[in-house]
């Protein structure tokens, strides 16, 4: 992870001082490595919930609790939080928790307790609500009661107060810990000006640079593995960057439970160094065979005959694909660009009908995968109307079928190694270029 501090920390620490109510969306089941020396030691890997914890007490909050709709209030973090909480809303605990409903009708609910704990200025005081969109049915579908109850919480914005506290002052506040925003009903976030939306991402790029570049590299590997491989790439640095710059490429999304989930995994599989890139593909995909790393140079001494026996009379257009063929096995496909998720190759066939274009394609595909049906042929005639690019993607709206839609993105996920063939490119429109595009990219 990267030695700065997250864009989502620096906009908490801006935020939190004059917001009460404070929404955390998208990444929020991800673990986080704390930036700084404080209560906790720098390089921590923690839950969001255990880092908000020393967040706040950094700034100075004497009262910190978690709450979530099945425990009620508590704090599992550090000892004594519970107690001193449940002197200060004059509520009993259970155990480590103080039992509370989000909605009404079974003792004092929650947002009453949070109302309560905000609105005084003896202590400072943060609550965290865990999975805060679960405590109600659906956003559009809410009744009565927990309507009432995020009234509650709204008033409790309105009645927050600033407190004294270490040698400053802070804000009162809620903290809502959410999947996505509008899971939550509408009319509480928008136009809010109490209200604050914070986006938690993935690990940036730079942050993926350092979790593969940092010193928990080595850990990817078993010893004897380590030992055996990395004198080679430690006289040769280049070679070992562009290995983890393809791997920084390839992980674009991926939290970092992901990707200390490849770490194990690539220790665990014993893979080499010049293979780990690999390990991405057992991941996502599960065990499969690489068609490409099976090939060998002896396979194509005689690829020309064997192509030129069902292509007849296009010796140029053969020769200029065996030279892309080539290329991609020995990895120089890539040279023109810097991105890792483009093909092996594209080529581009042109000619009238019945000259071999389509079937090259099938020759190829057969020379490569063993097996001409790796070839997935799209007539691109098929999608010249105004909705068609969604066959793309999954079934037009409205249209009834026999059998499930499998969109493009789908099948390339189960064989991930083919050929596409696009034929008759003039016949569609533009947005059937636009979604075909997407499928490509989303399939990796």
């Amino acid at each position: 992870m990267s030695e700065t501090t997250a864009r989502w920390h620096r906009e908490l620490e801006i935020f939190c001082r004059i917001k009460p109510l404070i929404v955390l969306e998208n990444n929020v089941l991800d673990m986080f490595q704390y930036p700084r020396e404080s209560t906790i030691a720098k390089g921590s890997i923690l839950s969001l919930t255990s880092y908000l914890h020393y967040f706040f007490k950094d700034m100075g909050y004497q009262q910190i609790m978690l709450y979530d709709h099945i425990q009620g209030f508590y704090n599992t973090c550090e000892a004594g939080y519970t107690e001193r909480f449940s002197q200060l809303v004059s509520k009993p605990a259970t155990g480590n928790a103080i039992p509370a409903p989000f909605k009404s009708g079974r003792g004092v609910p929650a947002p009453a307790i949070i109302r309560q704990a905000l609105a005084q200025r003896e202590q400072s005081a943060v609550i965290i609500m865990n999975f805060a969109s679960r405590c109600i049915t659906a956003a559009d579908r809410m009744d009565q009661s927990e309507i009432d109850s995020f009234m509650q919480l709204e008033q409790a914005g309105l009645e927050a107060q600033d407190v004294t506290a270490g040698g400053g002052t802070v804000k009162n506040l809620c903290i809502m810990i959410v999947s996505k925003v509008n899971d939550l009903p509408t009319w509480f976030y928008l136009q809010d000006p109490n209200l604050k939306v914070i986006t938690i991402p993935t690990p940036t790029r730079e942050e993926r640079e350092q979790f593969i570049k940092g010193p928990s590299f080595q850990s990817f590997f078993a010893r004897d593995i380590r030992q055996r491989d990395m004198p080679y790439y430690q006289e040769h640095p280049a070679e070992l960057e562009k290995m983890q710059d393809s791997f920084v490429a390839q992980t674009e999304g991926m939290s970092f439970i992901e990707l200390n989930g490849l770490r194990r995994l690539c220790k665990n599989e014993r893979y080499a160094v010049n293979d780990f890139c690999d390990v991405i593909d057992l991941f996502k995909y599960g065990i499969r065979e690489n068609p490409w790393k099976a090939l060998r140079w002896e396979d194509f001494r005689t690829s020309r005959q064997k192509l030129e026996q069902r292509v007849k009379g296009q010796p140029v257009a053969l020769e200029k694909t065996l030279d892309i063929l080539k290329r991609a096995m020995t990895g120089l496909n890539g040279l023109q660009h810097s991105s890792h998720m483009k093909p092996k190759g594209v080529m581009f066939f042109a000619g009238p009908t019945g000259t071999g274009k389509t079937e090259t394609a099938k020759a190829l595909a057969e020379l490569v995968f063993g097996d001409e049906g790796a070839c997935i042929r799209f007539d691109m005639s098929e999608y010249s109307q105004s909705h068609s690019d969604q066959r793309l993607l999954a079934r037009p709206p409205g249209m009834w079928a026999t059998r499930p839609a499998v969109s493009s993105p789908t099948r390339f996920a189960r064989i991930p190694s083919l050929s596409c063939c696009l034929t008759k490119l003039k016949k569609p429109i533009p947005p059937s270029w636009t979604s075909s595009c997407r499928s490509w990219r989303t399939a990796g």
